[in-house]
């Protein structure tokens, strides 16, 4: 079922569409700004039903807000060092929109702060949502003309489908993924959660959170998610996580969807898996939600208030040259999936 909300005014755009995806018990509300997950309603074990996303109290927080909740996010996932790259000798300079001098998330006026378009609507047992944008040659400072869809299934097994797929007719490097902070529980700090990442290396970074290259075994560090543990008991040891893990897959796998992340919440009983087609995973623990951010009241103001599972390809990828590289050419397809996966145990 999709429920179809009254339109709201816009201080930017003309207005701006709500639409919720209900299938079972679960139901996630998806806005066309920014093509944003505002709202998932899962149950616990006790049936109990509750939003377990961070946000804003108000559309129009959605605009001036800073914190990238929900939001589909693009052309080119976290940071780009200095906001440059090159592609065959060319300098592309993009929008900087990171106080420490590099663009990020897209630069100001990326994916998460545009308005999209409904393409396609499917009102069944597996309800979807498709929404498409376009961005101009030398948007943000990227090359081409970019076309985009992003398709959200919700299906009666308990999984968000979040599809992309694009175009560009000049060569550009894309990596897009999906921003959401969840929280399983109703405590203001996920400390309380059990992580594990089906990932053995990781990307470490400098003091700008950028990478410096590197690709390091995650064995005998804090960093090592390995087997699951309380997300708190590792925030203690490293100050909180901001890092990019490799996904372990077999060579075989290299396009397949496969399962990178299991979270489980023991109080409320929930869970989370996430699968995907991407590379990486980024793993955030809301290190700086506390910064006047202007979110709801509680868990989306607080430090470690939730976390974000941004599954994409290797950031800053065009500027090192140890990573794998992901320009897409004119008639290649970019197409990748996130599946967000919720149920209970206990």
């Amino acid at each position: 079922m999709i429920i179809t909300h009254p339109k709201i005014n816009s201080n930017k755009y003309s207005t701006i569409s709500l639409y919720t995806l209900k299938a079972g018990e679960i139901s996630v509300t998806i806005s066309t700004l920014g093509a944003t997950i505002i709202s998932i309603v899962t149950p616990d074990k006790n049936h109990q039903l509750g939003n377990i996303v961070l946000g804003y109290e108000d559309i129009h927080s959605y605009e001036i807000g800073e914190c990238y909740f929900g939001s589909t996010i693009g052309r080119y996932a976290d940071r780009i060092r200095n906001g440059e790259f090159k592609i065959e000798g060319e300098v592309y300079s993009l929008n900087i929109n990171d106080p420490k001098g590099h663009s990020v998330h897209g630069g100001r006026d990326g994916f998460s702060n545009q308005n999209w378009t409904v393409q396609k609507i499917e009102d069944s047992g597996n309800p979807s949502i498709s929404l498409s944008l376009t961005c101009l040659d030398k948007e943000m400072g990227y090359p081409g003309n970019l076309e985009v869809i992003v398709t959200y299934t919700l299906n009666a097994m308990g999984d968000l489908i979040i599809d992309y797929d694009a175009s560009v007719d000049k060569r550009c490097p894309l990596s897009f993924t999906n921003h959401t902070y969840f929280n399983l529980s109703q405590c203001e700090k996920i400390f309380d959660h059990h992580i594990k990442l089906n990932c053995s290396a990781y990307l470490p970074t400098d003091e700008m959170q950028l990478p410096t290259g590197e690709i390091s075994s995650v064995y005998s560090t804090p960093f090592d998610l390995t087997h699951i543990i309380p997300i708190g008991q590792k925030i203690q040891s490293t100050g909180g996580f901001d890092h990019a893990y490799i996904i372990d897959r077999e060579e075989k796998e290299n396009s397949s969807l496969i399962l990178c992340a299991q979270v489980q919440e023991p109080m409320s009983g929930r869970t989370l898996d996430v699968f995907t087609t991407y590379p990486v995973i980024l793993f955030y623990t809301g290190n700086d939600l506390h910064k006047n951010n202007k979110g709801k009241p509680g868990a989306s103001q607080t430090q470690y208030g939730g976390f974000c599972m941004e599954a994409q390809n290797y950031p800053n990828s065009m500027n090192e040259p140890n990573f794998p590289s992901y320009i897409i050419s004119p008639g290649q397809r970019f197409f990748h999936t996130i599946v967000y996966s919720f149920g209970t145990y206990g």
